[in-house]
This record gives C-alpha cells, structure tokens and sequence, in this order.
C-alpha cells in the first residue's frame, strides 16, 4: 500500500503528460485524501486546476443531491449513536430539505448549480426521497458506533492520507 501510495504522488507531482506550471512541481501537498486520488486518477488536469491552482469548480445537482442525502443520514445515525433511536422519518426528510437549501446556498445560489435537465424544486423532492427512503428501508439495519470519524495513514516522506468512514 505505502508503495502505491507513493507511485501515486510521483505522477501526481512528476508526471510528463501534465502540463505543469511552477506551482505544479513542488512542495507536495501536506495531506491527500480518498476524494482528492479519485479526482486525480479521473482526470489529472481537473485535480491540478481545483486543487492546485484553486479554480472554483461548478456545482451540479448530483452534487447537490448527494451531499443531502448524505447529510441527512449523518444526522439520523448520529442521533443512533447518542441515542440508540432512529429519527423519524420526517425529522430525516427534514434535514435532507436543509441539508439540500444549504448546499445550494454555499455553492452561490441556484443559478450557480447545473441543474442539468432537472428543476430545482424536483432535486429537492428527489433528496428528499432518497433520504427518507434510505431512513425507511437500510437505516434499521445499522447499527454505527461512530459517524464520519477521521482516519489516517502517514508514510515517511509523503503526504497524510486520511478519510472519515462511519464505522
């Protein structure tokens, strides 16, 4: 693992096939994590853009989605954790609805997201779906001790690689 890791940052950082300007070469970055591998092995010059030279990158409504769905069920299972009891499934819709208007929110408003050929309010219903549906027929089964708790791996002379997992 360490010496795939390793292969890893020498392309990300020495790779011939990357156009690369000054700030392209050195230092390595201090920490990499799973999402920040993933959006180098898609597509290089994508990763170099966002996380090197820090362009902005549009939000699109899978995003959006997603990160209320996910939001949504973060708050059910840690509700779990602390209180051995689902939230009810409208306190799950609800916070997916939040979840949802603060990620348009953050990401600049709805006229800064591709919404694709959706409409806004349909995504909205479409999170809010995916998170009570979720709440309704997987949540029962889990049975978490930790949310989105951190985790590390630090090899000599590399960058921390770290992630949150729910365990």
């Amino acid at each position: 693992m360490s010496d795939d890791l390793a292969l890893l940052l020498e392309d990300i950082t020495r790779s011939s096939e990357i156009p690369r300007p000054p700030d392209w070469l050195e230092p390595l970055p201090d920490h990499l994590s799973p999402s920040q591998v993933s959006d180098f092995l898609l597509c290089p010059e994508k990763y170099r853009l966002a996380r090197i030279v820090g362009l902005p990158q549009r939000s699109n409504v899978k995003l959006v989605i997603g990160d209320a769905d996910t939001k949504a069920n973060e708050a059910n299972m840690r509700h779990v954790v602390e209180t051995e009891q689902m939230l009810s499934v409208a306190d799950v819709k609800d916070a997916a609805a939040d979840a949802f208007l603060a990620r348009v929110e953050e990401d600049g408003g709805a006229q800064e997201v591709d919404w694709e050929d959706q409409k806004p309010g349909d995504a909205l219903d479409k999170a809010v779906l995916v998170a009570s549906v979720y709440r309704e027929t997987v949540a029962a089964t889990v049975r978490p001790i930790a949310v989105e708790k951190r985790v590390e791996l630090q090899v000599p002379g590399q960058p921390l690689t770290f992630g949150y997992v729910d365990v």
